[in-house]
Order: C-alpha cells, then structure tokens, then sequence
C-alpha cells in the first residue's frame, strides 16, 4: 500500500503490509537499544547553536535484505510476482536496524562520534566539531547517501519545525498542518485529531487535558461510532481555539543548567506539572484523575510533586525550586526538606502520605538533589491551567443546590469542603449551624 504525507510536500511512500504476517513472527521487544524520541528532544535542546540537521536519502531503502530472507518480502500482484531486495517500511525492526546500522557507521570514527548524535535515521551534528561537509562525506564511505545539511534556523527536527523569530532566538512550533475536523466525527476520528493535536510535543499547555477529557467522554462508544454532538461541539472550540492561538510552541534552546523550576498544581480532573528553565518553560505534562478517585485533593497536590520532581530529574537538574498553591502539601514537604518536624498527617490517608514523602527523601539522598519548596497563588501557578477544563463542560459535575430541601444539604457539604478545605468537622459544624440538623 501507498502512504500519502501531506507534510513532505505530498510525498507517497510504499509501506508494506507486514502486520498480518510476518510481524507476528518477528519479536520486537528492542528494550533499551533504541531511544526514545522525547529523550532525545531533551538532549539536543540543550546543544549549542552551531549545529545542522543530516537526513538520510530513502533510508530504509539503502539497507540491502539478505538473499536468503528475500522470500519473506515477495509480493504477487496482478499474477506477477515482485520480490523487494531492501528493507521497507512496515516491518516492525526496521527502526531498530536502522539505528543500529548508522550508530556503527558513526562510531567509525572517534571525532565524529563526539560530535554527532541520531535518532533513527535523522542525525544531528555539531558543527563546532566537525563539518556537516565531512560528516556527509563519512556517511558516503559507507554508501549511506545523505540529503543536503539543514540550519537549525529552518530544520524540522524529530516532527517539530524550528525556525528563527524576529528578535533571532529560535522557536519550535508543529511541524504538520491542523487536522481537518468534519461535520461528523468517529471515536476513531476524534482520537486521531486528539492525537495529531498534541503528539509528543514538550509543550502543549491546556491542550492536553482538554483532549484527554474528551477521549474519556466517548470511552464508552464503539471505534466507528459517530460521537454525541455535544463531545462534537466541544471538539469545534477546541480546534477554533488552536487556530487563534496554537499552544504548541516554545523556545527550542534551553541552556545546559543544573538549576530549575518545577510547578505542579492539581484538581478534581487532572494532575499537573511544568518544568521551567532560565524563565521558560520547556516541559509540561498532565494526567486525568479517575473518575471515580476518591483521593483527598492534598493527596493528588502531593502526587503532583512527585511527578514534577520525575520531570525536573529527566533534564538532569539537581537544584530544584518546587512551586505549589496548596498550603498543605508546602508544610509537608518543607517538614521533610528541612527535617525540622513530623509531618501532620491523620486520617485514612496518613500511611499513603507518609510513603510519599518518604520517597522524596529517597530521592533526594539517591540523587543528591537540593530541594526547596516555595507558595505561590493559584492564579499565578503556570501549572494551574494543565488541570483545568471550561467550567461549561463540567456543569454537570457540579451539584445544584436548592437550600430549602433537606436533600441539598449533602451537596452543600460537599462544594463547603472543596471550596474551603476545613475538614470534614468543622464543615459539619457550619453547615449545622446554618441549616439545622436533618
């Protein structure tokens, strides 16, 4: 079959359909031997400026297919038969073979294995070093064929397009044009677009709740079920919203340091968290709540620290400043960072608390990492809107109230206790005091 990639200027690519067969008897499992595509992000934001992207020409179609495993790749069409004597996509090592074969490529020679770093067949080089001209001369040697070098002022790398802005930093952006939303959408579909929103770009902001919680509205359809029309409205504002303002961008240089932020904020939907360096954010990431989580909101702001601390880890930074609005979560954490006190912990909940603060400790001693924990205001936490959806689309979370009923007396207990955090006592105490005793 043909492949239509409308992002290469209309390019069509054969793919061979390998997943009914042969994959089936081919194992796959690479464990650590290829990298992964984030991993790689984080590493070569961090390199200096003077560097160039190298692709390969038809990568996969320069590595040969030894003539005994030739038979495997034979194709009869139209009473012809076609027999393919180079790898093809569709096979599911092919990534793997290919990293291996141009990692030994570059390994050949010493200062070109100082100076450059791939993922899969896109190849990074520092120029600093070494020639893009040499490295595409060494890459011949071998009879591997390489396009033109690219500046990183107007390279695409690893599915994002880097281009220089008007005051001469460079800027990443997507690389792919917005899918187009139709009139009526699938499961299918809308996973697809939620997917192409949000890819594996470093920062997506709002975005990534917003999609998530729309996948869990229809996590009950069948995958070629036309959604609801109000799961289809909230797909319009989301894609009206992106075409405003894309909140996929941010600066692609962020400076070799040791020293960071993390914010980290958290709510009855989500879980959030963003990793700033140098005053931007170079990182974000947020997790939907189950749907039937029952965790104190605390326990979830604690969760939230953890995770940003798993963050700020993968950038290599060992001086970490922990942002967070929730006053609780700040005198549990301080109680472990200064091992001043024991942390205040009651309730059913007072194991699993403990566990978590004792593994930031763990962390903290295994990694020496120099921790410190400051308060800020939920307006002004960067992580605030990672946790968030239009308040619109969860009014039908939000209990109505009619305080003239006994019936509304629970509900009001309950938006009491998440608007105020007083405790279940002191809640039962006010609502008591205003509405009586049922």
């Amino acid at each position: 079959m043909a492949v239509f990639q409308s992002n290469k200027g209309r390019k069509v690519r054969p793919v061979m359909d390998y997943s009914r067969e042969l994959n089936k008897h081919v194992n796959s499992n690479s464990k650590n031997d290829v990298a992964i595509c984030q991993e790689k992000l984080r590493q070569w934001r961090t390199l200096g400026d003077n560097i160039c992207m190298l692709d390969l020409k038809k990568a996969y179609l320069q590595l040969h297919v030894d003539s005994s495993l030739q038979r495997f790749q034979a194709v009869r069409f139209n009473g012809q038969l076609y027999v393919m004597t180079r790898l093809e996509f569709g096979l599911n090592v092919a990534p793997m073979i290919m990293s291996h074969i141009l990692a030994k490529v570059l390994s050949m020679d010493e200062e070109i294995a100082k100076s450059t770093d791939h993922y899969i067949n896109d190849i990074v080089v520092n120029e600093d070093v070494v020639s893009a001209l040499k490295m595409k001369g060494h890459l011949q040697k071998y009879d591997l064929l390489s396009k033109e070098p690219e500046s990183l002022s107007s390279a695409r790398v690893l599915g994002l397009r880097v281009e220089a802005s008007n005051s001469g930093t460079l800027k990443w952006s997507r690389n792919s044009e917005l899918p187009e939303v139709h009139s009526t959408v699938t499961k299918r579909e809308l996973y697809s677009i939620c997917g192409k929103y949000i890819g594996h770009y470093p920062v997506a902001r709002w975005l990534r709740v917003a999609c998530s919680y729309l996948k869990r509205e229809i996590n009950a359809y069948g995958w070629d079920d036309e959604v609801h029309s109000n799961v289809k409205k909230k797909l319009d504002e989301i894609d009206n919203s992106i075409h405003r303002h894309d909140p996929v961008t941010g600066q692609w240089k962020v400076p070799a340091s040791e020293s960071g932020k993390v914010w980290c904020d958290a709510s009855s939907l989500a879980i959030g968290a963003c990793v700033e360096i140098d005053n931007q954010i170079v990182e974000d990431a947020s997790w939907l709540r189950g749907v039937n989580d029952g965790a104190h909101i605390n326990m979830a702001e604690l969760k939230g620290v953890i995770k940003a601390i798993n963050m700020a880890m993968k950038w290599i930074l060992k001086n970490v400043t922990i942002l967070t609005d929730s006053a609780t979560v700040f005198g549990w954490v301080k109680s472990v960072l200064q091992d001043c006190k024991r942390p205040k912990v009651s309730g059913l909940n007072e194991m699993l608390v403990k566990r978590r603060l004792n593994l930031l400790n763990d962390l903290i001693s295994e990694y020496q990492l120099v921790l410190q924990i400051t308060p800020v205001k939920s307006e002004d936490n960067k992580a605030d809107e990672l946790t968030r959806a239009p308040h619109k689309w969860l009014e039908k979370r939000v209990c109505a109230v009619n305080v003239t009923t006994p019936d509304s007396i629970e509900g009001k207990l309950r938006d009491l206790h998440e608007a105020h955090h007083l405790g279940v006592d002191r809640t039962w105490y006010l609502a008591t005091k205003r509405w009586g005793l049922l």
